[in-house]
């Protein structure tokens, strides 16, 4: 199929080039604000079918990666070139904590909520797709760290700067920290586990229990890390132990 008859702008997303056939004069404004993009690509192009909003356009690309390792986290690698991993179901702070991170920390994205690990080559994926923000997050990221990500598209949706997105790495990760699914306000709890005790945890955020070698993996994956089961605390004491880990 010629993409140039069926789009004109193609758009990247991690290393998937892209492009919507139909889209609304709305959604393209969007895609050309949240992704970046290009007039033509040597490369090879993922047509998509017409698609009604930006949350839709990211499942169908995240839809490619289905041989992937994959879990609910995100990922970073941090300025010193520690990667850190922060998993946790819906709700618990993964993806306030890394826009924080990347926003007033400097840190370089690999993704934001699911993170993805080709095992036939041991990589982590980048897919930096846009952050999310919730009622009330831009917020609570200026109050922990000083600065207000954005701008805000669809008052929702904010476009990570390319020159704090990480290119795909060797997989394994330096810093692993699981958020505990209680989201009530109380004290900051770090609790030292171990490799298998991490892997029980994703367990129910990931499709580790659909993949023979995955469990495994995950253990080498996270060998030798620093590796911590987080409960409570506000986003700057949160982020106060991350940046803790990293010095040490």
């Amino acid at each position: 199929m010629n993409v140039a008859q069926e789009t004109s702008i193609v758009y990247r997303l991690g290393d998937i080039e892209f492009g919507i056939t139909n889209a609304s004069q709305d959604l393209k404004a969007a895609l050309q604000q949240l992704f970046e993009s290009s007039e033509s690509s040597p490369h090879e192009v993922r047509l998509l079918e017409e698609s009604t909003d930006i949350r839709a356009v990211v499942n169908s690309l995240l839809s490619r990666y289905c041989d992937c390792i994959w879990i609910d986290a995100a990922s970073l690698i941090c300025p010193g070139g520690k990667r850190l991993i922060i998993s946790g179901n819906s709700g618990t702070g993964k993806s306030t904590t890394a826009l924080a991170l990347v926003y007033g920390n400097g840190w370089k994205l690999l993704s934001e909520d699911i993170t993805l690990i080709d095992h036939s080559r041991d990589k982590i994926i980048s897919f930096p797709s846009p952050f999310s923000l919730k009622v009330g997050t831009a917020e609570r990221v200026k109050s922990a760290c000083g600065v207000s990500p954005g701008p805000l598209i669809h008052n929702e949706w904010v476009r990570v700067p390319n020159d704090l997105i990480a290119a795909s790495t060797d997989a394994g990760f330096d810093i692993v920290i699981h958020f505990a699914k209680n989201t009530e306000r109380r004290p900051l709890s770090c609790t030292p586990i171990s490799e298998v005790e991490y892997v029980r945890l994703i367990l129910e955020c990931s499709n580790l229990i659909h993949m023979d070698e995955a469990p495994d993996l995950m253990v080498k994956y996270t060998k030798g890390a620093a590796r911590y089961l987080l409960n409570g605390g506000t986003l700057a004491e949160r982020l106060e132990f991350i940046q803790s880990l990293v010095q040490n």
